[in-house]
């Protein structure tokens, strides 16, 4: 499809804001993987514009990315394998999406010539907040276990400004979709010098228990190197 859909959901005025709306990609396709980011963007990556699960064609190559402030797409890069069906993607605590997998265009040939049909490279997406390198900001300590509906607080660098601190539940991909992929920012609460102070989700509804990645993310939009907690 060239029509994905955006739904928001407004729990403190549905009427007026709930509803879908339609976004316009570059490029149309299916059994793609969509990558949830820290700084709250999508990166779309695989897939093919023709064909069924096991008979598809016209591969996808190129990567975009959602900007879900604008709500518009931009391509970032280009793909160096074809990922089809049983391809995957999932964001590394270094902010970098790992690609992997495809079993090709035809499983029923891909049976009889394993090696030849199923992928076994691996590639890396860097996105655009780390294109050149930038200087990133860093988590300095923290607590590893997090309680719902608490206050809790995490040490930076003292110089960094953050504008945002995001929580990515840990991946459970397969077959281009990520089953307990969610994205959540923590109300920052205060900033005083290298402290912020954080309130937790306020219980399961809004994240399941479970380990999660914790970013910080500065004024220019890079993340750090996340943290892995507990939260329950």
């Amino acid at each position: 499809t060239t029509i994905p859909e955006i739904l928001t959901v407004n729990l403190t005025n549905p009427p007026s804001s709930d509803g879908w709306k339609e976004t316009k990609p570059h490029l149309k396709r299916f059994l793609c993987d969509s990558v949830l980011l820290p700084d709250g963007n999508v990166l779309v990556t695989n897939g093919a514009q023709q064909g069924t699960a096991d008979h598809n064609q016209k591969k996808v190559m190129d990567v975009e990315i959602f900007d879900s402030t604008t709500e518009t797409w931009s391509v970032i890069g280009k793909l160096k394998k074809p990922r089809l069906y049983h391809g995957t993607a999932i964001l590394l605590a270094d902010g970098r999406v790992l690609v992997a997998g495809s079993t090709g265009h035809n499983f029923p040939v891909a049976i009889f010539n394993p090696p030849k049909h199923f992928e076994q490279e691996i590639e890396f997406i860097t996105p655009p907040y780390l294109k050149n390198n930038p200087i990133r900001p860093q988590i300095e300590d923290y607590a590893e276990s997090i309680l719902y509906d608490s206050v809790f607080k995490i040490l930076i660098g003292s110089s960094e400004i953050i504008e945002k601190v995001s929580m990515i539940r840990l991946s459970s991909t397969t077959h281009n979709n990520n089953m307990d992929q969610r994205c959540l920012f923590l109300q920052i609460l205060e900033k005083t010098g290298d402290t912020i102070t954080l309130k937790s989700p306020k219980d399961g509804s809004w994240a399941p228990p479970g380990y999660y990645m914790l970013f910080i993310v500065d004024a220019n939009g890079v993340p750090s190197t996340a943290k892995f907690v507990h939260l329950s």
